[in-house]
C-alpha cells in the first residue's frame, strides 16, 4: 500500500489487488462478528457506513480485480 496524499479531506491510497482482498474480507468480517451494540464503539463507525464501503469494494470485482 502506498500513502499518494493525505491532505486533512481526503486520502488517496494506491492498494494491489491482495490488500483490497485483505480489506473487504476483514470489513465483512467484522458485519457478521460484531454485535450490533458493540459495533460502532469497535469499528468507530456505523454498521452502514462499513456497508456502504463494501458496496464500493465491490466494484473492483465487477471490473475485474
Amino acid at each position: 500500500m502506498d500513502l499518494l496524499e493525505h491532505n486533512g479531506a481526503c486520502i488517496t491510497l494506491r492498494i494491489t489487488p491482495d490488500e483490497a482482498v485483505a480489506i473487504n474480507n476483514a470489513l465483512n468480517e467484522s458485519l457478521e462478528v460484531l454485535a450490533d451494540e458493540e459495533f460502532e464503539t469497535r469499528m468507530g463507525v456505523t454498521k452502514a457506513d462499513v456497508a456502504a464501503l463494501l458496496d464500493t469494494f465491490s466494484l473492483l470485482w465487477r471490473d475485474g480485480v
